[in-house]
Formats: structure tokens, C-alpha cells, sequence
């Protein structure tokens, strides 16, 4: 189970829990069927929220832990345009939350683009 798939972002069905923890949590036990990813950067009150009672990151702040651990993947792109499409975000704000070498990655998916789609008119 992963944010992404809690939000309804993705059609992967994630065959682990994800969850994200400081940095400084590294080396505790992690049980079976958990994945674990650290972070040094805190989730702040703004990128958290709760889907039926589980608590995961916003969606910008998703997407970009997403981009940071496994790079830019169709999943990505499928998910920038449905929460783009549902109104979840707005390109300004994921702009804000990913690293800058993603942003133009960004703009193609925000525009519709992708590997077997080319871009909308503009």
C-alpha cells in the first residue's frame, strides 16, 4: 500500500506497505512486507494528510518522494495528470515540490505528454 495508491494515482498495486521515516530511524527493525524509505527533509503539517484513517503525504510531496527514490516513470507521469485532472495540485505546487531537474519532466507530463502520447496543443 502506497500513497500513491491510497489517492487513486496509480494503477500499480504496491505488493509492500511504504512508509517514509527520518533519516535518524535507519537501523531499527523493519517488519515483513514494510518498505521503508528515510528522509532527512521533515513532513510538514501541509504535506500530511489522512485517507480512511491511514496518515501519508500530500500529494505533491508524494509524487516528489516518488521522483527522489526511483526517478521520473510513467507512473509518474500518470499520476501528475490525474491529480492534475481531479484538481488535487496545480503544476505551480508540484513545480515547488520537486528538484529542479525534474521541473521540465514536469511540464511534459503536466501537458499530457508522454512516451506514446504527443503534446496538446497549446
Amino acid at each position: 500500500m502506497s500513497a500513491l495508491e491510497l489517492m487513486e494515482l496509480t494503477d500499480l498495486i504496491a505488493d509492500e506497505v511504504h512508509v517514509t521515516v527520518p533519516r535518524s530511524k535507519r537501523g531499527a527493525a523493519v517488519p515483513a512486507g514494510v518498505r521503508v524509505h528515510f528522509t532527512v527533509r521533515p513532513i510538514e503539517g501541509r504535506d500530511r494528510h489522512t485517507v480512511s484513517g491511514i496518515p501519508i503525504s500530500g500529494v505533491e510531496r508524494t509524487i516528489a518522494d516518488v521522483v527522489r527514490a526511483d526517478g521520473w516513470s510513467e507512473q509518474v507521469d500518470l499520476a501528475v495528470r490525474q491529480s492534475l485532472s481531479r484538481g488535487m495540485t496545480t503544476p505551480a505546487r508540484l513545480s515547488e515540490a520537486l528538484p529542479k531537474t525534474w521541473r521540465r519532466r514536469l511540464q511534459v507530463a503536466a501537458s499530457g505528454a508522454g512516451p506514446d502520447r504527443p503534446p496538446r496543443p497549446g
